[in-house]
C-alpha cells in the first residue's frame, strides 16, 4: 500500500517550531533557504533604510525586511519569503494580520540574491511574484552591482552602477543612485 505525504498548509507551516533554519513552502513542501551573507545584508538594509525613508516622508504605506512570508498561492499552499516588501498604505493590513504570514500580496518586492541562486530558482521566483498580482519586483545582485527591474506587462530593465532606481507609480518620487546601493 503506497503512503502519501500529507501537504502542509501556510497555517501548519506558520505553527512549525523554530528550528533556526529559513523556509519557503513550495506547493506545499517545506523548501530550506539560506540565510543572508553580511554583504548581501548591507546592500539590503543600504536599499531597505532608503525605502523606508522615503515611505515614511511621503506617508506611503509600510517597508518591511527580513524574509518576511508573503501567501502566494493556496490549493497546495506556497509561501514565498521575500528580502524587502513595500505595501501601499490603503492595502496595508491590520497590526494583528502583519504579526503572521501576510495574505496580502507587496506592491513591490526586493529580492537581493545570493551566490547560491540558481536561474531556476530566481525564474520561479519572479514567476511566483508576477503571478500573484505584485506589480513591481527588483532583483539586486550585489555582485554584479545591478538591479533587474520587473512589472507585469513589460519587458525587464537591467540598471547598472550609472543608473537610477525610480518608484514609478507604486512609490511616487523615490529615486536612487544604483551606485549609493551598494556603496
Amino acid at each position: 500500500m503506497a503512503t502519501t505525504e500529507k501537504l502542509l498548509t501556510a497555517e501548519e507551516f506558520e505553527r512549525l517550531p523554530d528550528d533556526g533554519k529559513l523556509y519557503e513552502l513550495i506547493d506545499g513542501y517545506l523548501r530550506e533557504i539560506p540565510g543572508l551573507t553580511m554583504w548581501q545584508g548591507e546592500v539590503e538594509a543600504s536599499l531597505a533604510m532608503r525605502l523606508h525613508a522615503h515611505v515614511r516622508d511621503h506617508a506611503l504605506g509600510c517597508v518591511s525586511i527580513g524574509k518576511i512570508s508573503f501567501i502566494i498561492r493556496r490549493n497546495p499552499d506556497r509561501v514565498r519569503a521575500t528580502d524587502i516588501a513595500f505595501i501601499r498604505q490603503e492595502r496595508v493590513p491590520s497590526l494583528e494580520a502583519r504579526q503572521h504570514i501576510m495574505e496580502v500580496v507587496p506592491d513591490l518586492v526586493v529580492e537581493v540574491l545570493s551566490k547560491h541562486d540558481t536561474i531556476a530558482e530566481v525564474s520561479d521566483k519572479i514567476d511566483d511574484w508576477l503571478g500573484a498580482g505584485m506589480q513591481l519586483l527588483w532583483i539586486v545582485d550585489p555582485h554584479r552591482r545591478t538591479i533587474t527591474i520587473y512589472q507585469s506587462g513589460h519587458d525587464p530593465a537591467l540598471l547598472g552602477e550609472h543608473g537610477t532606481l525610480e518608484g514609478d507609480s507604486i512609490l511616487p518620487g523615490f529615486r536612487c543612485s544604483v551606485a549609493e546601493i551598494f556603496a
